[in-house]
């Protein structure tokens, strides 16, 4: 079966790159408003870098994951866990094939202290393919890409929680 798998060394030496979209979203979670939920979706294509070869493309999820705002030892990341699917290799007929990766997304620090989290558009963002040896850690062997994000007019906040204290809070 042609898919990550079988690309996995060339993705590591960056022989490969990813494009595509994405829409990434958070908002305060609802039961525990000292966390965030993290979620999206997108699109992306594989290019071997030698020939400008598409060699596949697919959809994502990020998962639904609460993330813990004030977790010092992750101040500057979250991660966003997501599951990929191969639906498209050009001249074959192809089978959904699925897979799983994480996003470490840097923070800007800056604003922190406010409560104020944002993206940091000037950094490279990494993307991990775990082994079933490391499980779900953050494995340095497992990194397999680079990710850049496009930096919109202006800085995007991800959360604003200034406003927290506005918030009712015991709806039970």
């Amino acid at each position: 079966m042609y898919g990550l798998s079988s690309m996995r060394q060339e993705l590591i030496d960056h022989e490969i790159e990813l494009s595509g979209n994405m829409i990434f979203v958070s908002y305060l979670d609802p039961v525990d408003l000292e966390n965030i939920i993290v979620e999206g979706h997108g699109r992306y294509y594989l290019i071997r870098k030698k020939d400008n070869e598409i060699l596949l493309s697919g959809d994502f999820d990020v998962v639904s994951d609460p993330y813990v705002l004030n977790d010092s030892k992750r101040a500057d990341y979250i991660i966003a866990n997501a599951e990929i699917y191969v639906t498209r290799i050009p001249n074959q007929i192809t089978h959904i094939h699925k897979a799983s990766l994480k996003y470490k997304i840097y923070l800007k620090t800056n604003f922190k202290t406010k409560g104020i989290f944002a993206i940091d558009y000037h950094r490279n963002h990494e993307v991990f393919m775990p082994s079933s040896i490391s499980g779900n850690a953050l494995d340095e062997k497992d990194k397999i890409a680079i990710m850049t994000f496009n930096s919109p007019d202006g800085d995007r906040k991800i959360i604003d929680t200034r406003g927290m204290n506005f918030l009712h809070k015991g709806y039970e």
